[in-house]
């Protein structure tokens, strides 16, 4: 009988072994049968220590939490519209029954500067400085050559978080060297309803002791407790994200002036076209006499600043001119006085006794609303007090006549 089965020894357990079986006889084998696929394996030895018990069945509960640290998103919001021109409105009042005769206002636009620090994370201690460089006019009249000294202004440590009323007092009554005199400037600061992330003070510089165009404060930009001595006696910032920053800007660079700034009018003028010419220009100013260069006659606004701005006795200047060098292209109407004109006189008088050299000068072109030809020009050859002098006589209405008179170039 053939045997059905065999027996493989040798194997090693867990390895997978294929086989094939034929058959044999006197006329030869046989085809080989299918492979045939098995791992090989041992019986496992008995278990030891083994128990078996019954268990009370308990459901288990888990929980997963997921988690994050929680960060304050700062989101800058830029808008825009269109300009709409602005009108105000000035009123003088007096009393009732009372006339307003003598007295003066003024008109200014201060200079504005913005003191402002950010980070994109919540702050909660530090602090900076603030200094701001200052001409000293006292000693620069002591000193008496004509030369521009300077003080700095050095504030003590401000708080991140400082009011509008506690940065006001460190740049006035609170500074620790060169304080501004009270009310010097008018603070206001951005309001933080959430956390600190940043604030911005606008500061205008509105007392007498600061007219006119005022140098860029500074500070310690990087915010990391620099005092104004030179120390390090303020308190760092300490935004988690380290990216504190402090920035200075201002807002209307060399256009803060008004009627109290120191102004003056140069008028370039000629009976004829003007060609060609130059002129100079000498200033009086802390005890000593500076002259410029000469200036091109037709000279443009920037050129005639920086010519100005040379002089050592001269900080900062801003020129504008008006006209484009023929007769009539500029006007200035005199509202303020009106003149008793006689048809065929040359002789002018104003209606009121004040001194007329603050409006009218010799050489100036003039035209009265009453005059019969609105095409010509009366020229200016004298001005005494109240009364001017033309060169031709007056023809048009008698009586009180208002008067505008014409330039060339202004600056």
């Amino acid at each position: 009988i053939n045997p059905t089965t065999a027996f493989l020894t040798g194997l090693e357990t867990g390895i997978p072994y294929y086989a094939q079986v034929s058959a044999e006889n006197a006329i030869g084998p046989s085809l080989p049968s299918q492979v045939g696929f098995g791992i090989a394996s041992s019986a496992p030895e008995s278990p030891v220590g083994f128990r078996a018990e019954h268990v009370v069945h308990v459901d288990e509960v888990q929980s997963v939490s997921v988690v994050a640290t929680h960060v304050n998103e700062v989101q800058h919001i830029v808008t825009s519209a269109a300009a709409i021109p602005e009108v105000q409105e000035v009123s003088l009042i007096s009393d009732h029954g009372f006339l307003i005769e003598t007295g003066y206002f003024s008109l200014r636009h201060p200079e504005v500067q913005t003191i402002a620090w950010t980070a994109s994370s919540e702050v909660s201690e530090g602090s900076y400085f603030v200094k701001l460089s200052l001409p000293d006019i006292d000693a620069s009249i002591l000193n008496g050559n004509g030369i521009i000294m300077t003080k700095e202004l050095k504030t003590s440590c401000i708080t991140f978080d400082a009011t509008a009323e506690e940065v006001k007092n460190a740049l006035e009554v609170a500074a620790i060297e060169n304080g501004l005199a009270v009310d010097a400037v008018e603070v206001m600061r951005s309001e933080s309803t959430t956390s600190n992330f940043g604030f911005t003070y606008e500061v205008r510089f509105v007392g007498d002791s600061v007219r006119g165009n005022i140098q860029q404060m500074t500070s310690d930009w990087s915010l990391a407790g620099l005092d104004a001595l030179g120390g390090s006696t303020c308190i760092p910032f300490n935004a988690p994200t380290d990216d504190e920053v402090m920035l200075i800007s201002t807002q209307n660079e060399n256009k803060a002036m008004g009627t109290d700034t120191p102004r003056a009018v140069i008028t370039v003028i000629a009976n004829d076209i003007i060609v060609e010419g130059q002129f100079e220009l000498s200033l009086n100013y802390l005890g000593a006499v500076k002259t410029t260069t000469c200036v091109d006659w037709n000279t443009n606004e920037s050129t005639f600043e920086s010519i100005l701005e040379s002089l050592s006795n001269v900080d900062s200047v801003r020129v504008v001119r008006a006209g484009d060098g023929s007769l009539g292209s500029v006007s200035e109407a005199i509202y303020s006085h009106s003149f008793e004109c006689v048809n065929g006189d040359n002789t002018i008088i104003a209606s009121s006794s004040l001194d007329l050299l603050d409006a009218l000068h010799v050489g100036d072109r003039i035209k009265f609303d009453g005059q019969f030809d609105t095409s010509i020009f009366y020229s200016v050859v004298a001005v005494s007090g109240s009364t001017i002098t033309l060169a031709e006589p007056f023809e048009g209405l008698e009586g009180l006549n208002k008067v505008t008179k014409y330039f060339q170039y202004q600056k």
